[in-house]
């Protein structure tokens, strides 16, 4: 077997291996073309091999035949290969693609039906070569098929020439080294067909076999490894940012035309210029890490950009370049800065205000506040940042309830009015206006009203006592003027009728009896008035002395017997002997119990009962006064040791009396260091008053030296 043959058996086995390996990385760019190509060139080797291994003429032109399908192929696979790898779209590879096909057909035919015509052979003869016997012809077809097939190579190899002009300066080896490797093998083809003489065998498709080795590097080694071609499939020559592709040293290989217009340098100008002498800022020994923004050319034409660096890395891992976007974002960048200045400025305001200040997210959630509401409530800003503002409000178990800030819906400003727990669980109430400003953002502005809402509640408390104390005065007035007028009444009528003669001689007796009792009711009354008036002034005098409880409690009794014989009220008493003596003034114990007895009946109807007694305690002695009258309303309980006060007032008046006799109880039972109280069960249920005397006496009056006694703690209101 000769080199030769062996030679064009040896291509296949490149020339497959390399299509199958075209075929698997078939979206490299050119990849699908060129296996096309290097399957052409296969079935060219394949086929000549046995054209000149055959012996029968008729087996020969056979072969001839069949290597003219991979012959007129080739045409077609190279331009498409060529078209794109230098970067056409398929669609145009396609159409470019499909006259030259058409034109391969037409030879393919005019080839396989040459024995019709003889127009693409001619006349066939056989020339031995060495060992082998090869078929001879060229018909006027067959060299209008080689001026075709030559027109295609020349222009396959113009937009080679094209590509290694335009190429980033780094990559115009690439298109060089293919270029040379394309034009040798069919320079050897040239020779070939132009020999006068068949003194050799066409080393076309050998040489195409080496060429196809030198494509493979520049399609796969460049294609797979390096940024610009990618780069190319994505079209960045449309794209509106600014593309720079750099090397690995952050040289400049190529640009898109954005980048040119941002730059105002063209392509070939700045191809190899260092990256960080045209962008302001950029680090001389790295790439950046992070976005940043750069400012190109100056004055009103100045323009801010956004530049993103993204490293580009072979499958090794080794880095080949970087891929660098320039996005021009003045407008936002200037209105950015416009609201950071707003935002500076609102912040401020916020911040200077004495007005609490918060925003909720969703779900109520805190997520700004400003000093004055930190200051109000008590916590830091990072306290309440992250909680939820009905964490804050403190439940209200009735009553109406106001709007709270998580209640706001889409609407104008809600105000509203909680009580919020501050730190330590000090209460604070808030009340303020709340928006939602935003979807799921709310804004509440609020201040403190505690010590304002304090402040109004004491005014209206002050009011509501005033105004009692008006009422209760003038109450006091009718009352007093009709508890004066009707003893007085009694006094002058009976006093005329004696004057004028007009009382039998057995009624004068009756007649007298009645102008003491009203005089003595009018005493009575003259003398509560002055001891309020001591008691208030601090002029009540006491004169403590050793003192039998008991007796003082009977000396009470008789003097008011005749008034509960009267009303047929009983009396049950009961006294132990065993009942120390104490220290008081018996006078005033007197008025006490009188007062309370008084009382008692008066309140108590026709056939009641009550119930005195004394019995010793810790430290001191127990006087109890029940009755089974008419009881005291829980609502006036509170108030029944009130100067001037009545359960009944007005036109509702049935009892007689100024309401100050349980008040001047409890300002002498005080004066003497004990205490007294007072219980009901409730209306129609009759009501107890309980004094205690402590065993040793702590009288503030003035005792028998006559002293000025110590100031009355309490005052009447009038």
């Amino acid at each position: 077997m000769s080199p030769g043959l062996i030679a064009l058996l040896a291509g296949p086995a490149i020339l497959v291996p390399l299509a199958a390996y075209a075929i698997a990385r078939r979206r490299v760019r050119g990849a699908g073309w060129y296996a096309v190509l290097l399957l052409s060139i296969a079935f060219w080797s394949l086929a000549y091999a046995w054209e000149l291994s055959a012996q029968l003429h008729a087996t020969k032109l056979l072969a001839l035949r069949i290597k003219y399908l991979a012959v007129v192929l080739m045409p077609s696979g190279w331009i498409g290969f060529i078209l794109a790898f230098v970067g056409s779209p398929a669609e145009h590879v396609r159409r470019r693609v499909l006259p030259v096909a058409a034109v391969s057909a037409v030879m393919l035919a005019l080839a396989w039906t040459d024995g019709w015509h003889g127009l693409f052979w001619g006349r066939l003869t056989v020339e031995q070569i060495g060992a082998y016997a090869i078929l001879r012809g060229r018909g006027p077809f067959f060299w209008a098929n080689v001026l075709y097939t030559y027109a295609v190579l020349a222009a396959g190899i113009v937009l080679l020439a094209s590509h290694a002009v335009h190429s980033p300066y780094l990559y115009k080896n690439r298109a060089r080294l293919l270029m040379v490797g394309t034009v040798v093998p069919w320079a050897g083809n040239v020779v070939f067909v132009m020999s006068r003489h068949e003194t050799i065998i066409d080393p076309t498709p050998f040489l195409f076999t080496c060429t196809a080795v030198i494509a493979a590097l520049a399609v796969f080694r460049y294609e797979l490894f390096e940024p610009v071609p990618t780069l190319r499939d994505a079209r960045i020559e449309s794209v509106g940012d600014g593309v720079i592709i750099l090397d690995r040293r952050s040289r400049i290989a190529d640009l898109n035309p954005a980048a040119e217009r941002i730059l105002g340098r063209r392509r070939a100008e700045v191809a190899g210029a260092s990256i960080a002498g045209l962008l302001p800022g950029w680090p001389s020994d790295a790439v950046p890490a992070s976005p940043t923004d750069i400012t190109l050319g100056s004055g009103p034409t100045a323009g801010i950009y956004d530049v993103r660096c993204t490293r580009m890395c072979s499958r090794a891992g080794e880095v080949t370049g970087a891929i660098v976007l320039l996005r021009e974002v003045t407008e936002r960048r200037l209105t950015e800065r416009a609201l950071g200045e707003s935002e500076r400025r609102y912040r401020t305001v916020i911040d200077q205000a004495f007005d609490g200040v918060w925003l909720e997210s969703e779900g109520s959630t805190i997520v700004d506040v400003n000093p004055g509401a930190c200051a109000m409530l008590g916590y830091s800003r990072d306290e309440l940042i992250g909680r939820r503002a009905t964490e804050l409000v403190e439940p209200e178990p009735s009553g109406p309830q106001h709007a709270s800030p998580d209640q706001v819906r889409v609407s104008d400003a809600s105000e509203w009015q909680r009580r919020i727990i501050g730190k330590h669980g000090r209460s604070v109430l808030l009340a303020g206006r709340s928006r939602e400003i935003a979807p799921g953002l709310v804004v509440s502005t609020f201040r403190d009203i505690t010590r304002e809402r304090a402040e109004a509640e004491e005014r209206e408390r002050l009011l509501q006592q005033a105004q009692t104390a008006n009422r209760l005065k003038d109450e006091f007035l009718a009352t007093l003027s009709h508890e004066l007028r009707t003893p007085l009444t009694a006094v002058l009528g009976w006093t005329r009728m004696l004057v004028r003669g007009e009382v039998q001689p057995d009624r004068i007796r009756h007649a007298l009896g009645v102008i003491e009792r009203n005089a003595m009711a009018q005493a009575r009354l003259v003398d509560d008035l002055l001891d309020v008036s001591r008691i208030t002034g601090g002029r009540l005098r006491l004169r403590p002395v050793e003192t039998d409880v008991t007796n003082v409690v009977r000396d009470a009794l008789e003097a008011i017997r005749p008034s509960a014989e009267a009303k047929r009220i009983f009396i049950d008493v009961h006294l132990p002997a065993a009942i120390p003596r104490i220290t008081v003034d018996p006078e005033r114990l007197q008025q006490v119990i009188w007062n309370l007895l008084t009382n008692a009946i008066k309140f108590t109807p026709a056939g009641g009962t009550v119930h005195v007694g004394a019995s010793t305690v810790p430290d001191g002695v127990e006087i109890t006064v029940r009755d089974t009258g008419r009881g005291i309303p829980p609502d006036f309980l509170p108030f029944v040791f009130d100067a001037f006060r009545q359960g009944e007032g007005g036109s509702n008046r049935t009892a007689p009396g100024l309401g100050l006799g349980l008040a001047i109880v409890q300002r002498i039972i005080e004066a003497h260091g004990g205490r007294v109280g007072a219980a009901s069960e409730g209306a129609g249920l009759g009501s107890t008053f309980r004094v205690f005397l402590p065993a040793v006496s702590t009288a503030s009056g003035s005792g028998s030296d006559g002293s000025r006694p110590a100031a009355a703690e309490a005052r009447f209101p009038f």
